[in-house]
Order: structure tokens, then C-alpha cells, then sequence
């Protein structure tokens, strides 16, 4: 652990004028999770006076249980330079902020290996170097004629005799100085007399005209890599490597080049998010790069002038990759984690060898299995049953489990009736404590769900040690992504399941409700709710649909496509267990289908589920953030009038067969009619 002065020192490093919101917030984050004082996060952001503006003591109470550490301050400092004694080991794993979630980015974007790269040196001035033909390639490459320019020429000299930029020229568009510098023999022809001891300036992105700051900027095209603290051709060579989108590389005429590099952003906020995900893969790739250059409105070197003794020249336009989108598809392809390609010869005597069974002659260790069914078949009891088995090496519908560590992930029913329904289980089978041997895990989510992909990252974290056999997640539509019924959403989400089971190698197992109609009437395969890709993507599907019969009872049939073919198993569903029905007493029974007129329990039911897939499809936005839902919306996504959907929400709240509640509008204080978790907060009653 680092002492105070040791982070006070890696603080001086680090500059908030230059980093991200959420970089400023990783700071106190870890400034506090060390028990270090607010004042010090606010001391060093004042270092930033626009930013400063009381934020640090109302952001501190809720920085909590973040996991950032002063593991990610060091590394911030490291980046800018700064040498630590504690921190200073360059393999050392450290540990950021993305998306919400804490992971380690040690080898993410990591594509060059420094040993290995040759050394490129940077293309020499030409000898018959033409500064009005430098110029004008560079205006060409980077703006549209009606943009305007921001430049600047002239400069002063600090006490240290360093030369900057002073004033700049915004009035005239690239197309009018194009026009002038095809007239020019001089570059002084056009941008007039200038200071030969500091060159000049320009602003890589397109201008307002009406002045040279961030809020004058028109379009977020480029951002500005460049190092002034590694050795010019190591840059360069660095540079082209990573095959940067670069519009225009400038030497600097000094000990940089300077390369303007397409973002191809369409705001500032995407701009920051852009700039800093370049950044990072830069550094990430031994390219030391000045990081104060995130500003859209910055100066760069403009090629065609002398400074000093040397030139600033253009080295080359339109390298590297075309466009943003293209370099980080090459960069992600280089990171995609795929295994390689493999000759089947060379395996043709020696065949990998299957994975073991899980569930005999149904599934196996590493693939997935779809559990569906209709309402009120035991879908969940089926499988706390199976969570059981597996966990205590029994049976399931009469099939042997190897016994191993499950994951069970419960969305939908709350964490008390849960874990009486577990106790029932094992109670009924007479499975003991011993048996079980720490072996049946639950993740209790109700209330807590979010899609899957968001899920499946943090469940993987979780597990990666634990060596599951099994992960079951119940049910599926509490963590749905995009449409159901759209083939293109649910390849994408059932893909998250892949990598549950590739990341854990064990097996995965869902829960899927049927779709509307008479079940008797489709193949097991198609009885799944939404796109056929259901119906594709398992290795293993089970259905289970009701019977008819004098007493509760389930025909379960299985689509297999590692095993033969396995006949139906008829099963009596008492809660809280199936038991197969050994004498074959249901062996001419029927499929229970919606012939003639419905019960009003019936129609009730299918409004609850309805009700739930709706809700739950609702209550998050497109990024997967909580929203309010209304009983307006719930009414037109349930093609329902609000009377009737009224009259059948508030029959089922009064059957206790939902766990929605209504809130009413309140005229008083604007409040909307809404559809929520819970219980109704007192004195929200309808005016």
C-alpha cells in the first residue's frame, strides 16, 4: 500500500484538464477507497479551475464500493511519466473502469511486442522541398472548402526561451487559402510574414470563423497524436505499425511528428470517448504520447514554414487505415481472442475426445440446453430438481447426473419462496445436507436484473474460480436483449450464453416460456416463444407441455444433437416434485391444447404472462438503465383498452399471481399512472 506522499506525488502527474469525466472520477474513487480525505481530490482538481466547481463534495459520499484502487491512480501517473517505487513494474496488471465493471487490462488492444518491431526511420525533407505545395496538400487532406481555418503565426518567448503560439486567424475558409496558395510562390504570399524562430500553427478540425476555441469547432474529425519524450523513429515506426488512420503526418521541426488521426465523431462527447480509447491503445503499444492534446480546438504544426534551423514538412497524407470504424475493426480483429485454424489431418489419428456427459444420453459438460413449457407445467421446479441432481450426483426424469458445482441464477421468484422450494425439493427426495456438499450455489437477482450482455461479464468474473459443472438461468426474459421475435437480436443474445459456457467451461441451461397457441399442434422444436433461433441454437432443447389428465401432469420430449434420439418421458407434476410415470398410466394421454372456449382462469393466466414479458421488455431503455413504466403503455404494447387492461391487472393482483403493482395518477402533482415492483406507496390514490 502507498503512502500519502507517494499519491500526492503521482497526483502531480496527473492533470484533470486533460482526462474524461469518469478518469477525474476514477481519481477520487481511489484517493478514497485508500482513506485519504475529500480535500486532497479537491485540492488537486483546482488544478482545473473550469471543472472545479464544488463537484468533489457532492460526488464523494457515493464513490463507494467501486473497486478502483490506487492500483489505476499509479497507473494514470505511470502514463505521464512518473516513477514510482511501489508501483513500477510495467507487467504488473492493472485494473480500470469500463462500462461499470472493474476488469483487467494488462493485454487488452496489446498488438505489437516492442522486441519484435523494426525500426523505421522518418522520411527526410526533400531536397527540393516546395513549403507552398506542403501546405496546400495539408489544407486539401483535412478540410472541405467551406470550412474554416484557425491558424496562427506569430508567437512569444517565455523566461525559459520557449516559443508560443499568440492570436489566431479564423476568417478565411480553406477553399479561398487553397485559391491563394495556387497563386503563391511563397508561403509568405498567403500567410504573410511570420516569426522563422517558433514556424506556425493550425487547427486540425474544421472552425466556425467566429473564433479558435472548442466551442468553434464544426465537425470532430481529428485528434493529434504526438510524443515529444521517444525517439523520432521509434514513433514513427510505432505509428505505421498500428496502422493509425492518419490524415496527414507533419514533422514538427523539433523532436516530434506530429499525426493528425481520424476519429470520425459526431459530438464532443463522442469526440472524449473516441480520443480517449485512441490514447489508450496507443499507450498500450509503447507509443509515449503527450496526452494533453485531447482538446479539439488544439494547435498543431503546420508543414511549410522554418522553425529555427529546421523545416516543418509534410511526411505523408492518408496512411494507415481509411477510416475510424476500419482501425478499430483491424485492432479488434488482432484482439478477438478466436482459436486458430486448424488442419484435419493433423488430428485424423488422434481425435479430441468428447466432452463427458452431464446428464446422460441429454447433455453434455460445455453445451447448452433450452427448457421450455407453458404456464403452470413446474418449469422452475423441473429444474431446482435438476440443480439438485446434479449437485448430489442423482437422477433427473430418471437420468443420471454427474454430480458437480451448479450456478443458480434466480430472476424471477423472490429469495425466501426460492429456498423454501429448494428445501421442499430435497425434503421430498430425501436428499440430505451431506449429499448436496456445498455443491448448489444460488445468485438470488430478483429486482436486480439487467440484459444479458451487461449480465454475462459480471457472472463470468464471478465464477471463473469456481469451477462450475453447470450455470442455470431462470427465466430468460428477465435478461432479454432487443426483440424476441427477430432473429438477428436473439443470435446476439443466445451468443451470450457461448461465452458463459466457453469462459467456464461448464454447461449452460435456460428457461424459455412457449409461445401463444395450441402447443398440440407444433413440433416440441417450435413451441418456444420468438425467433426460430430457439429452436437452432442448443444442443439440447426440452419441452414440456401439460397433459390431459385426471391429475397435474407434463409429457417432457427432447431435441437432441449429440445423442440418439430419446422417447418422450411422461411425468405426474405434486409439487414439489415430477415424478415419471413408471406404469405407463399417461402413455395415451394427450397434449393438453386451447380447443373451444377458454376458462376465465385460463385467459387470466395467459394475461398475466403476457403482462410480465411486457413489463420486463419496458422497464429498461435502450442502454439497459431503469425507466418508469407506464399503465398507458402497458395497455397499447398489450393492445388492450385501459379499461380492460384495468379490470384484468387489478383481478390479478387480487389472485396474488403477479408481482406488479399499480401506482395511480396524481392530478395534484403531476404524477403518471404507472406500473412498478412492489407495494403502492401510501397516499398516491387516484383524484
Amino acid at each position: 500500500m502507498a503512502t500519502e506522499q507517494e499519491i500526492r506525488e503521482a497526483l502531480a502527474f496527473i492533470d484533470p484538464a486533460v482526462l474524461s469525466y469518469q478518469e477525474w472520477l476514477n481519481v477520487g474513487m481511489a484517493i478514497k477507497a485508500e482513506g485519504l480525505p475529500c480535500s486532497m481530490w479537491d485540492e488537486w482538481s483546482r488544478r482545473d479551475p473550469q471543472r472545479y466547481d464544488g463537484k468533489c463534495w457532492k460526488k464523494w459520499e457515493s464513490l463507494n464500493g467501486s473497486g478502483i484502487t490506487e492500483k489505476t491512480l499509479f497507473k494514470m501517473a505511470r502514463d505521464n511519466g512518473y516513477k514510482s517505487n511501489t508501483y513500477n513494474n510495467d507487467s504488473e496488471p492493472f485494473r480500470e473502469l469500463m462500462d461499470g465493471e472493474v476488469i483487467d487490462v494488462s493485454d487488452l488492444y496489446k498488438v505489437i511486442d516492442q522486441s519484435d518491431l523494426d525500426i523505421s526511420i522518418v522520411p527526410k525533407c526533400p531536397a527540393n522541398w516546395d513549403p507552398v505545395e506542403d501546405a496546400r496538400k495539408y489544407i486539401s487532406a483535412l478540410f472541405s472548402a467551406d470550412d474554416h481555418v484557425s491558424y496562427c503565426t506569430d508567437c512569444y518567448q517565455d523566461k525559459e526561451g520557449k516559443y508560443h503560439p499568440k492570436g489566431r486567424n479564423y476568417d478565411r475558409t480553406a477553399g479561398r487559402l487553397l485559391s491563394e496558395l495556387d497563386e503563391a510562390s511563397r508561403i509568405e504570399d498567403v500567410f504573410y510574414d511570420y516569426d522563422h524562430n517558433c514556424g506556425a500553427w493550425v487547427s486540425f478540425n474544421p472552425m466556425d470563423g467566429m473564433g479558435g476555441k472548442a466551442e468553434n469547432v464544426t465537425d470532430f474529425k481529428y485528434a493529434l497524436v504526438e510524443s515529444d519524450t521517444q525517439d523520432m523513429n521509434v514513433q514513427y515506426s510505432l505509428m505505421t505499425e498500428l496502422r493509425l488512420p492518419i490524415v496527414a503526418l507533419v514533422h514538427s521541426g523539433n523532436k516530434s511528428i506530429h499525426a493528425i488521426v481520424r476519429v470520425d465523431a459526431g459530438s464532443e462527447k463522442e469526440y472524449s470517448r473516441h480520443v480517449d480509447q485512441l490514447f489508450k491503445i496507443c499507450r498500450k503499444n509503447g507509443l509515449e504520447i503527450d496526452t494533453s492534446t485531447k482538446n479539439p480546438s488544439r494547435l498543431s504544426r503546420m508543414p511549410g514554414f522554418v522553425r529555427g534551423s529546421k523545416r516543418q514538412y509534410l511526411i505523408a497524407t492518408n496512411i494507415g487505415c481509411e477510416t475510424w470504424n476500419d482501425w478499430i475493426e483491424y485492432i479488434e480483429g488482432i484482439n478477438d481472442d478466436l482459436p486458430d485454424q486448424e488442419d484435419f489431418c493433423d488430428v485424423w489419428d488422434n481425435l479430441p475426445e468428447l466432452a463427458p456427459e452431464l446428464i446422460q444420453g441429454i447433455l453434455r459438460k460445455g453445451h447448452k440446453m433450452l427448457l421450455s413449457g407453458g404456464s403452470k407445467t413446474g418449469k422452475s421446479m423441473l429444474l431446482i430438481q435438476l440443480g439438485i441432481a446434479i449437485a448430489s450426483g442423482g437422477h433427473w426424469l430418471g437420468k443420471l447426473c454427474a454430480q458437480g458445482k451448479v450456478l443458480y441464477v434466480n430472476l424471477e421468484i423472490d429469495r425466501a419462496s426460492f429456498m423454501k422450494r429448494v428445501a421442499a425439493a430435497c425434503d421430498q427426495r430425501s436428499i440430505t445436507k451431506e449429499q448436496i456438499q456445498h455443491n448448489l450455489i444460488v445468485w438470488n437477482l430478483r429486482g436486480h436484473s439487467t440484459p444479458l450482455d451487461k449480465l454475462a461479464p459480471k457472472l463470468i468474473r464471478r465464477c471463473t474460480k469456481e469451477n462450475f459443472t453447470a450455470v442455470i438461468i431462470d427465466p430468460i426474459y428477465k435478461v432479454m436483449m432487443g426483440d424476441e421475435n427477430k432473429a438477428g437480436d436473439m443470435a446476439a443474445f443466445c451468443n451470450q450464453f457461448d461465452k458463459i459456457a466457453t469462459q467456464l467451461n461448464c454447461a449452460v441451461i435456460y428457461v424459455h416460456h412457449y409461445s401463444k397457441g395450441d402447443q398440440d399442434k407444433k413440433a416440441s422444436i417450435d413451441r418456444a416463444s420468438g425467433s426460430g433461433v430457439f429452436g437452432r441454437d442448443p444442443d439440447t432443447i426440452v419441452t414440456v407441455t401439460k397433459l390431459q389428465a385426471d391429475e397435474p401432469a407434463v409429457r417432457v420430449e427432447f431435441t437432441l444433437r449429440e445423442f440418439p434420439d430419446l422417447d418422450p418421458i411422461n411425468a405426474w407434476y405434486r409439487y414439489p416434485i415430477h415424478s415419471v410415470d413408471d406404469n405407463w398410466k399417461l402413455k395415451e394421454a394427450k397434449l393438453e391444447g386451447t380447443k373451444g372456449k377458454k376458462t376465465h382462469e385460463e385467459t387470466l393466466i395467459e394475461f398475466i404472462d403476457q403482462l410480465h414479458v411486457t413489463f420486463e421488455n419496458l422497464c429498461a431503455d435502450d442502454d439497459g438503465n431503469p425507466r418508469d413504466v407506464t399503465q398507458a403503455e402497458m395497455a397499447k404494447a398489450m393492445k388492450m383498452s385501459r379499461q380492460q387492461f384495468n379490470r384484468n391487472f387489478n383481478e390479478a393482483v387480487n389472485s396474488e399471481m403477479t408481482y406488479l403493482r399499480k401506482k395511480n395518477a396524481n392530478k395534484k402533482t403531476g404524477g403518471k399512472a404507472l406500473i412498478f415492483r412492489g407495494e403502492t406507496e401510501e397516499g398516491e390514490t387516484e383524484k
